[in-house]
């Protein structure tokens, strides 16, 4: 009973490392050089380093945050005309608001 017991917990910590493994290969490693602080960048690196914003929803981010004042989560970017969860969830490895 007890070689049973020490095989499925073999069994499932190897499964555990594995899929830790795994999470770790399908999220893109991004230097903290590449974020982008969604409270300071101006227009043009948002444009730059975003996928799926161009000048136009950059501009908007900006004015949003003239207007509001700080983002206080990355979260609130769906607030701004034009951005919306898809843009949102192919960035958020990308935002901080630090």
């Amino acid at each position: 009973m007890s070689k049973f017991i020490l095989v499925l917990f073999l069994v499932f910590s190897s499964l555990a490392v594995a899929s830790q493994s795994f999470a770790q290969a399908i999220t893109p490693a991004v230097e903290v050089s590449q974020m982008v602080n969604i409270n300071t960048a101006d227009a043009s690196i948002l444009a730059d380093r975003l996928n799926g914003v161009g000048l136009a929803r950059a501009a908007a981010i900006v004015r949003y945050r003239e207007q509001h004042g700080a983002f206080g989560s990355v979260d609130e970017l769906t607030l701004v005309e034009g951005i919306g969860a898809a843009i949102l969830a192919n960035n958020r490895h990308l935002l901080t608001v630090e």
